[in-house]
């Protein structure tokens, strides 16, 4: 069965869009069957390489969630991890900069993940981490 959430969580999307690449055969037979109902809501080689690409820029988000889910996490971690995100997602504007669709999308995650960024500035534990850090 597909996944399926309501809930905006990257990694929920991401599961639910690595589900839908999975039963690519199944899906592709399901619209077949039910052409007259489904020609608008049919998915063109076009969409299926955009589930492709929505992956990709996802798929790091959730590489390092599950990294900096142990003890051994540290703040400094943190702050590098999401570091990585952000040259992640500067690199796939630059790259998807002609995709309308997917450069309103990555403006989206910017904005969310600038929100949560910019939090680490007000938190002292975190700026203590920052200028603590012998290597920074």
């Amino acid at each position: 069965m597909l996944s399926h959430n309501n809930n905006i969580k990257w990694n929920l999307w991401l599961t639910m869009l690595e589900s839908a690449i999975e039963l690519k055969n199944a899906i592709c037979i399901f619209i077949n069957k039910n052409w007259d109902s489904m020609q608008k809501d049919n998915l063109s080689c076009n969409k299926w390489d955009i589930i492709h690409k929505t992956i990709a820029i996802l798929r790091p988000f959730k590489d390092i969630m599950k990294s900096l889910k142990n003890d051994s996490t540290t703040l400094n971690k943190i702050l590098q991890s999401m570091d990585f995100l952000i040259e992640h997602v500067k690199s796939q504007q630059e790259e998807h900069a002609a995709d309308i669709n997917l450069s309103a999308s990555l403006l989206i995650i910017w904005f969310a993940f600038d929100k949560y960024y910019k939090l680490t500035d007000k938190t002292p534990a975190y700026v203590s981490a920052f200028f603590l850090n012998p290597m920074l």
